[in-house]
């Protein structure tokens, strides 16, 4: 990617820092995305959909706020087009 992100809004963050950020929710292999859509359309009525944010990704990489302070980044108040996760 090596342009800026098209949404005006998230340009207040370094270009490095939005597109980890991005690839974090945004990006992601086809084999994944089809296995998840297969899965959620089994799923979704039991389990419903939300917004997260940091809690979720230092839940999977605890590591990160570190990382990200190093490099005086910050996370997205929020990551929205989440299924719902089962914590």
């Amino acid at each position: 990617m090596p342009e800026q992100d098209d949404d005006k809004a998230a340009r207040h963050f370094d270009d490095a820092n939005m597109k980890v950020n991005e690839f974090l929710y945004r990006r992601a292999d086809l084999e994944d995305v089809v296995s998840a859509h297969l899965l959620a359309m089994d799923r979704a009525p039991k389990i419903g959909f939300g917004r997260y944010a940091a809690a979720v990704v230092k839940h999977y990489l605890p590591s990160y706020e570190a990382e990200y302070r190093r490099r005086g980044w910050s996370m997205m108040p929020a990551i929205d087009r989440v299924q719902g996760l089962p914590f």
